[in-house]
């Protein structure tokens, strides 16, 4: 009886040891795991709801199953959220390996253990655009005072952001002459300066042009009124946990799309122009452009 007690307490051992190996410390920040890729293993790539979910899973889940197909051993879920509130609380929470993000997003993800690897191309896409009904005649900023101004989400930078600041620029304060109304998406916006509930909408030229194509008849009774300068586009980041040999694996896929026609292909399908080489310093100019907007404007919420 005494071997068999001695038996049974060496194999508990053993499981315990073995259970082990499997758990991941979520919220430590400092663990770098080597080699995981390797192994079967999902990660989680979570992309901030500019579109809808549907759209979402159409615009990336190829991309996505590319990366799969180049990548022995991984898998790749998509994770979409409601609303820009969501996203960030999971950002936050670290719910993601990686997370494309807008830049204001990402410069904040850095203090919760994410880095930049890669970011989307074309840097002129991403600036704010102010649109109304033509039959508004909106050519003054003093034709804003008092009116009701549509917005996605408060920390969409392009969306709001930005925009908030270049009317600030121009002596309009959102918040003291205007009645900023946040609706939750950037198509929900346009159409909602459509209807006329508001007499001006922010969004940034991606949301515009879809939802143009999509809307022929409505959009030919809208004009984009002004545009602010441009600012840096999406960021892809990485968890700190996740190994970076496996973070530089999916970089380098995802700035090789354009070099193929099937990649392009894919880029096409989301809409996208291509993918470059991002790091920490990359979004200087996005710190600089918020510390700029916080002392004028005060902390965005």
């Amino acid at each position: 009886m005494g071997q068999l007690v001695k038996f049974w307490a060496a194999m508990s051992l053993m499981l315990v040891a073995f259970s082990g190996c499997d758990h991941v410390n979520e919220s430590n920040t400092e663990y770098r795991p080597v080699g995981v890729f390797k192994e079967n293993k999902n990660y989680v790539i979570g992309i901030n709801a500019f579109v809808s979910s549907k759209e979402m899973f159409v615009a990336y889940r190829p991309i996505l199953n590319y990366l799969e197909r180049n990548i022995d051993g991984v898998k790749f879920d998509l994770a979409t959220s409601k609303d820009f509130v969501e996203y960030e609380k999971r950002v936050r929470q670290r719910e993601f390996h990686f997370a494309l993000s807008n830049p204001y997003q990402s410069v904040i993800s850095f203090e919760y253990g994410y880095r930049p690897i890669a970011k989307m191309k074309n840097d002129t896409l991403f600036r704010g655009i102010l649109i109304s009904r033509k039959d508004a005649h909106i050519t003054r900023f003093e034709q804003l005072h008092g009116k009701v101004i549509a917005f996605s989400a408060p920390t969409a930078l392009a969306g709001a952001i930005m925009p908030k600041y270049f009317l600030w620029e121009h002596g309009i304060d959102v918040h003291r002459d205007m009645v900023p109304y946040y609706v939750g998406s950037h198509f929900s916006a346009i159409l909602n300066t459509y209807t006329k509930d508001s007499l001006i909408t922010a969004t940034w030229p991606p949301a515009w042009e879809k939802w143009k194509n999509e809307n022929p008849t409505k959009a030919a009774e809208m004009e984009i009124v002004w545009e602010t300068e441009p600012l840096l586009n999406n960021a892809l980041s990485v968890r700190s946990d996740v190994d970076p040999v496996l973070a530089a694996k999916v970089a380098s896929l995802l700035m090789a799309l354009n070099t193929t026609p099937q990649g392009r292909a894919l880029l096409e399908q989301a809409g996208l122009e291509g993918f470059e080489k991002a790091e920490d310093k990359t979004f200087e100019p996005v710190r600089v452009f918020l510390h700029h907007y916080e002392s004028a404007l005060g902390k965005i919420q």
